[in-house]
């Protein structure tokens, strides 16, 4: 049944089959990003339904149940498109730093090697940027429930009034996410070698015995329990990175409205009592100020 479809194509299959790798490589990394955008939406979704809450109103139940049918009912489009972008370019950036090796091994062509190795950087630094605006993009369009180009509008706008804070934020979390990360493989690796070394249940007699009289542990397995633990640590610490940017963006976007919410008077105290407010939040608030004195000169008159 195939080969007969085959035969009645114009062109033959398999003068093909180089190319196809191209295709399954892009399927891969384009599933893999979309996987993790759809983990980041979730939890940015719960975390606005905490946040976009008064005090007098409840949590209402499973709120990343709720947030998950929510991506899958109305933010799947979304999802798709900004996966794919971070995908080509993804996609792009390995083509590149394939065809720089390529032409290194060959040895041909110097100065189109080095060409070549100019475009893997840059495509480095775009994937970067890429991946921190479409990460932003996707919590702004799961709190908020607009489109992709709407979101990402909304959220370039966010960052650039509030890039001391991002740098703040941005540097803080990081420093105590990667110290959170080293804790749990440091206390994994530790426990692991407790239990293979002094056997609290007494199950391998004669290798507590060999490690005891010769002093050494069992590298290997306490080597593949580090760098599991390490990996775990990761995925552990990397939700709470998620849930980081999502109080970031649901700050900056509430403090826009003329009612913000109590829990951003809050946030806005603390940042005055860390002096890293940027200029143009003092101006404003000097403006305020300056208006409120005027009215109450007004009424005095």
């Amino acid at each position: 049944m195939l080969g007969g479809f085959r035969a009645h194509l114009p062109f033959n299959v398999a003068d093909y089959y180089h190319y196809y790798w191209f295709y399954h490589l892009l399927l891969c990394l384009w599933t893999y990003t979309f996987t993790t955008s759809a983990a980041v939406m979730i939890i940015a979704g719960a975390m606005g339904h905490w946040y976009f809450r008064t005090d007098d109103m409840p949590v209402r139940g499973l709120p990343v149940l709720r947030s998950a049918l929510r991506l899958v009912c109305f933010q799947l489009g979304t999802l798709a498109f900004g996966s794919l972008v971070v995908a080509v370019v993804w996609m792009l950036r390995l083509t590149i730093q394939w065809a720089a090796k390529k032409m290194k091994s060959l040895q041909a062509l110097p100065l189109a090697g080095v060409v070549l190795c100019m475009m893997e950087c840059c495509m480095r630094c775009l994937e970067s940027f890429i991946r921190f605006i479409n990460r932003s993009t996707l919590i702004v369009a799961a709190f908020s429930g607009k489109g992709y180009c709407r979101s990402a509008h909304k959220a370039g706008s966010l960052l650039m009034a509030n890039v001391l804070r991002v740098a703040a934020v941005s540097t803080s979390s990081r420093l105590i996410l990667f110290l959170g990360q080293l804790f749990v493989t440091a206390a994994a690796t530790t426990a692991a070698w407790w239990w293979l070394v002094y056997d609290p249940l007494q199950l391998g007699h004669s290798h507590v015995k060999v490690w005891r009289g010769e002093a050494r542990a069992p590298v290997a397995s306490l080597t593949l329990v580090a760098l599991l633990s390490w990996f775990l640590g990761r995925a552990i610490m990397g939700v709470y990175w998620v849930v980081i940017d999502s109080v970031m963006m649901c700050f900056f976007y509430d403090s826009e409205r003329d009612n913000s919410l109590p829990v951003s008077d809050r946030i806005q105290g603390r940042w005055r009592s860390k002096k890293i407010l940027a200029d143009s939040d003092d101006e404003a608030d000097n403006g305020r100020s300056d208006l409120t004195q005027e009215h109450a000169h007004k009424r005095a008159v």
